[in-house]
């Protein structure tokens, strides 16, 4: 495993790209900075999927200020004072000495940077002491090692097109194996930007929307940091919206430095309430037993391109047995033929369309059902499932049985249609008794009956 450490410097007018901006403007050199550094790390977030740990070392901003940019899944580190070499060797040395495996240090400014590239250097490492990508310019995009050397980035002449060269003379001087990987372009003048609107067209990216993912909880401090920890990406902020819980459930939220708000109990008006809060131009609605796919802003922004409105992940259970393959198989099939999916399978949506039905409907259960329902009427479209599977938590299943959970969520829906409060359907779903179902079908029995003679 590795830790790669990405440079990069917060996007304010006149202060970065400042070669660039004498061509294009101070404002558009900074949205180029925006840019390219969201490109960078979009395309290396994959590394974490493999066990890599990804840090963002910045400068020319607060912590707050880089967490506001590109949200709080990221770990950020001040670059600190001195010339560019002495700020690498910082990273470097503070990498290693923290999980000593080899450190990869990338910049953000060279847009054919991605993971399989970085993966090579992390396998050079392996058989060379210094592993370095060359960039046409005279400097490097890369440099990775898994011994400290700070010998390496003493009297360079930082800045200038013999910085690779004098650094290669560094190390054979040291005695140090080098492995040299692909010849790359920066983009520090204007005709560079063109590399970097080619490698946008490559991989057809078309820019990062903010992803708030908003988590309702009550006693879940068993489930919640796994939950937080798979909600990870770039420019993804999670508020965790709980309903009042008597155990650590805040405690352990508070340690994995997410927003925590405090809210009413009920999990309409708990999502609703994270929702006031959230940035992002796209809500993902969490449920805290569930973990969402490897991917998944990469996935919901693809159908944002694709002018989705709203939609669901696929559903997965955690657990082993044809049992809850064959539940998994009917949920699909409902929500993809029916367009009714369940809120366990994590609702995104535009946060104005979101704004425009009201928000989740106030109600004490079916809150996703409603919810559903009154978007695919405003949009005049039924929601979009994408393939990949949010893995929820078996434990009702378990506690019930596949069979009743089964059907009391199918009573519980035609109980819905045939009129009976939903008050008493909540109580049902609490305490699926013999009885209340009796009480349920009764009611049902009434309204075919009624429509029956009625006919």
């Amino acid at each position: 495993m590795a830790r790669i450490a990405v440079f990069t410097k917060y996007p304010e007018s006149g202060k970065v790209k400042t070669r660039l901006a004498k061509d294009i403007g101070e404002d558009k050199a900074a949205r180029l900075q925006k840019e390219m550094t969201e490109f960078a790390l979009s395309n290396l977030w994959p590394l974490i999927s493999r066990g890599h740990k990804l840090e963002v070392r910045f400068d020319g901003a607060t912590l707050d200020q880089m967490i506001s940019w590109l949200g709080d899944g990221l770990e950020y580190v001040q670059q600190g004072d001195g010339e560019l070499g002495v700020r690498m060797a910082r990273a470097i040395a503070d990498g290693l000495k923290k999980d000593k495996e080899p450190v990869i240090v990338v910049g953000s400014d060279c847009p054919e940077i991605n993971a399989e590239l970085v993966l090579e250097a992390i396998e050079a490492c392996k058989h060379s002491d210094i592993v370095i990508g060359p960039a046409f310019d005279g400097g490097y995009y890369l440099i990775g090692m898994k011994n400290f050397e700070p010998d390496l980035f003493e009297h360079i002449t930082w800045g200038s097109s013999t910085v690779f060269e004098e650094t290669i003379r560094k190390a054979k001087k040291l005695g140090l194996s080098v492995c040299s990987l692909t010849l790359l372009k920066d983009v520090d003048r204007f005709g560079d930007i063109e590399i970097f609107d080619k490698a946008k067209r490559k991989i057809g990216w078309q820019g990062l929307p903010f992803i708030s993912v908003i988590i309702p909880t009550l006693n879940e401090e068993r489930n919640i940091a796994k939950t937080l920890e798979n909600a990870r990406g770039v420019k993804v902020e999670r508020i965790v919206a709980d309903g009042g819980s008597t155990d650590r459930t805040r405690d352990v939220v508070k340690k994995c430095n997410v927003k925590l708000i405090y809210s009413k109990k009920g999990r309409a008006v708990q999502q609703n309430a994270g929702a006031q809060y959230a940035k992002g131009k796209i809500l993902l609605f969490l449920h805290a037993d569930s973990s969402l796919p490897g991917g998944f802003d990469s996935a919901i922004r693809q159908a944002y391109v694709n002018n989705f409105s709203f939609g669901t992940f696929s559903l997965g259970i955690d657990a082993s047995g044809l049992g809850f393959r064959a539940t998994e198989m009917i949920a699909n099939a409902r929500s993809k033929y029916l367009g009714l999916p369940y809120g366990d399978q994590a609702i995104f949506v535009d946060k104005k369309l979101f704004e425009d039905v009201g928000g989740f409907p106030i109600v004490p259960i079916m809150e996703d059902f409603l919810l559903i329902k009154n978007l695919t009427k405003e949009s005049g479209n039924k929601p979009t499932i994408l393939p990949q599977k949010v893995m929820t938590s078996p434990r009702r299943w378990q506690q019930y049985g596949l069979c009743k959970v089964f059907f009391v969520n199918q009573l519980i829906i035609l109980g819905y249609y045939a009129g009976v409060s939903l008050e008493v359907l909540a109580e049902f779903y609490k305490k699926p008794s013999m009885q209340m179902g009796k009480a349920i079908v009764y009611e049902l029995l009434k309204k075919f009956l009624h429509i029956k003679n009625n006919a």
